[in-house]
Order: C-alpha cells, then sequence, then structure tokens
C-alpha cells in the first residue's frame, strides 16, 4: 500500500486519483485512476469516443440501473440484445420531460433519431466491457463496470433502488 499513497501523492496535481471498488457481479476488488474533475475538456477530450456513443452509454447505464435485477443481485445484467435498441432520447424530448421520467424510450419509439446503427452499438459495448465501463456478467448479458461505479458514482447511484444504492456504497465502494 505504501507504493499506491506514493503513486496518489505524485498525481494529485493532475486532479486524478486511485480509488478502490469491489465489482458486485464477482466480489473481485479493482483499482481505477479516476479523473477528479469531471469538466466538459476532460469528458470529450479525454474519451475514446464520439459524442453520440456517450450519449448512447449514458442511455445504458440508465437501462441497466432501472432493469429489475435477479435473485439476490444488487445489479441488474442486461440482455445485449435489449441494450442494443436502446436510444439515447434527444436532448431536445429529455429537456421535455419530467425528472421522474427514464431518459430513454423504446428504439421503435424514435428509432429514426438515433445516430448509431444497431451494429455501431454492439461495437460500442464491446468497446466499454474491454475498457471496464461496462462488465460482461456471463455471455451475452451485460452490467456496470468499475469505472463506472466510481467515475459516474452519482448517476449510478441515481438509477438504482434506496435499497440498491445504500447496499452499494455500505458494501461495495
Amino acid at each position: 500500500m505504501q507504493v499506491l499513497s506514493k503513486i496518489q501523492n505524485d498525481i494529485q496535481w493532475l486532479e486524478m486519483n486511485i480509488e478502490r471498488i469491489k465489482l458486485p457481479m464477482n466480489n473481485e476488488w479493482y483499482l481505477c485512476l479516476v479523473n477528479k474533475d469531471a469538466d466538459e475538456a476532460a469528458k470529450q477530450m479525454g474519451s475514446c469516443f464520439t459524442i453520440d456513443q456517450l450519449a448512447y452509454f449514458r442511455a445504458v447505464v440508465e437501462k441497466i440501473g432501472t432493469h429489475p435485477p435477479s435473485g439476490d443481485a444488487l445489479i441488474a445484467d442486461v440482455n445485449s440484445m435489449v441494450l442494443k435498441n436502446v436510444v439515447p432520447m434527444p436532448a431536445s424530448a429529455a429537456a421535455a420531460g419530467s425528472a421522474g421520467e427514464p431518459a430513454t424510450q423504446p428504439a421503435a419509439a424514435h428509432a429514426q433519431k438515433s445516430k448509431l446503427s444497431v451494429v455501431e452499438r454492439e461495437e460500442t459495448l464491446h468497446k466499454l466491457a474491454s475498457q471496464g465501463w461496462l462488465f460482461m456478467a456471463r455471455e451475452g448479458y451485460y452490467t456496470l463496470g468499475p469505472r463506472t461505479l466510481l467515475e459516474m458514482k452519482s448517476l449510478v447511484l441515481s438509477t438504482l433502488s434506496d435499497e440498491a444504492a445504500r447496499r452499494l456504497e455500505n458494501d461495495y465502494m
């Protein structure tokens, strides 16, 4: 742990932090380098994802967070076919909706407005999983990965039930 403390001190000027999280799906600990300053420049320039992919990712996070988990799982794992059909709500429609409404709608409702094809959404899912943003819980099923749980903590906690959010914060973060 002394090495991690040294690295932590050395990277503070970058507004970065080393944090750890126990992933609920496999109960393994992960160390992540987390950006503490989530400004627009960091979000856009520090990402290898397009704006459309980022909007899709946010919709996927919301879909997984609001999907009922099976059994005693804390966070749902959602079939990739369901996630490939998630389409982010256009910004104008999201602004018009009430705060209690989800930011996604079924793909059929506004598929013509989607800027990512189904193939591009599938490629984005694979890319998100390979970078730790999503976690493939079992073949064809995704859940939230360690990077999402740490870097998008407030969004994740806002999508989960109160009980799941409390357990995640107390037992895993």
